[in-house]
């Protein structure tokens, strides 16, 4: 209804003082200065320099002519024009209505893509009321952003690689044949109860991971589907980020050398550091550590710069 009173006030400043444009249609908070208001007699004599309330008394004489959508017209204040809808104007927009159901109301494609990544919680043990926030409010802002025209695409980054898949396989096969679980290994009831189910299928740590990790991930899809949740793509780490390509690197390697043409690494203490300070940060912080291995912050870096290249 608003886009329609915008076109017919749009047409009427073009006729009384030849301006358009920069002005708003609000619902006014009290139920006397009608249905809908509009500044647009005010922002147009600061453009005309006339004045506003005999500008706003012109529009209104030309808006009250539209006989099938306004029941009356009125001036108020320095210059606002309210107006009071007729029934019959708002009555003949429901069949628009029913016939567009839950779209009603939503801004037409726009032609750009939104890539929305959510929850992305480790395959590591269930999820918790955090991750479920985190899945409602994920799920809301997709839905806002395709209502207002945009293509979204839901995405869960699946972090299955690097010590914590290892530590998974451990903390399993030590619950499994009754020793004791790494210090820094995982503990939960869940542990125990994935155990119990593959029994002796798997004689050591990296099968029980496999097996661990797959019960994890799908007790975590079926856990979102239950509350709505649903993904458009789930991306693993291990596949995504630490594989090859066909020059032999990995989207890691290749996203270091960005890095390095950027000017944002440096080299100290055997390490390699992302210049971090140089773009605001309080600190600079470690992409691949002395041992050679790449820490979590240059696999978020490559996945990021993917996200951005998609």
């Amino acid at each position: 209804m608003k886009d329609l009173i915008r076109r017919e006030v749009e047409r009427a400043l073009a006729a009384c003082c030849d301006s358009g444009g920069g002005f708003d249609i609000e619902t006014p908070k009290r139920r006397e200065f009608g249905d809908f208001s509009t500044n647009a007699a005010m922002t147009a004599a600061k453009k005309t320099g006339g004045n506003p309330r005999e500008l706003a008394a012109r529009l209104a004489d030309a808006l009250q002519k539209n006989g099938d959508l306004f029941e009356k017209v009125e001036v108020a204040g320095p210059g606002f024009v309210n107006f009071f809808m007729k029934p019959s104007a708002v009555i003949s927009r429901l069949p628009e209505i029913l016939k567009q159901g839950e779209r009603f109301g939503s801004s037409p494609e726009r032609g750009e893509r939104v890539l929305l990544e959510f929850v992305s919680a480790n395959p590591t043990g269930p999820l918790h009321f955090g991750h479920a926030r985190g899945a409602v409010v994920g799920d809301v802002l997709g839905n806002i952003l395709e209502f207002a025209g945009y293509g979204v695409e839901r995405e869960f980054y699946i972090n299955d690689a690097g010590g914590q898949m290892e530590m998974l396989g451990k903390s399993v096969r030590a619950s499994m044949v009754g020793g004791e679980i790494p210090a820094d290994g995982y503990r939960g009831d869940y542990i125990a109860d994935i155990a119990r189910e593959i029994k002796d299928k798997e004689t050591d740590d990296a099968g029980c991971g496999r097996i661990a990790y797959k019960k994890l991930l799908d007790a975590i899809r079926e856990d979102l589907r239950l509350i709505g949740v649903e993904f458009d793509r789930w991306v693993s780490e291990k596949d995504l980020v630490h594989t090859e390509n066909d020059r032999g690197q990995t989207l890691t390697d290749c996203a270091m050398e960005a890095l390095e043409r950027a000017g944002a690494v440096k080299e100290e203490d055997g390490a390699r550091w992302f210049l971090a300070t140089k773009y605001g940060d309080s600190q600079d912080w470690v992409l691949i550590k002395k041992d050679g291995a790449p820490t979590y912050f240059i696999a978020d870096i490559a996945y990021h710069r993917n996200k951005f290249e998609r």
